[in-house]
């Protein structure tokens, strides 16, 4: 293959790459509006977070804390 056939499929794959980013964030951004954030209350939330952190736990993956100590 030449060079600018290689450049050219490298591009063109750069911008499947970034028109798939792009259609799956507005996808997700309308599931989320219709029945993500805007429709649970603050107490639903945090009983979801601490819900996954639970399952985390059992699985033994929860290391957020000692992620979040080490950037600090």
């Amino acid at each position: 293959m030449r060079a600018g056939q290689r450049n050219h499929r490298i591009l063109a794959e750069l911008v499947l790459e970034v028109v798939l980013i792009v259609f799956f964030l507005k996808v997700y951004n309308v599931v989320r509006n219709q029945f993500g954030s805007q429709k649970s209350s603050p107490q639903q939330a945090l009983d979801h977070a601490l819900d996954i952190v639970r399952i985390e736990q059992m699985l033994g993956m929860f290391w957020e804390q000692k992620v979040q100590a080490s950037a600090s």
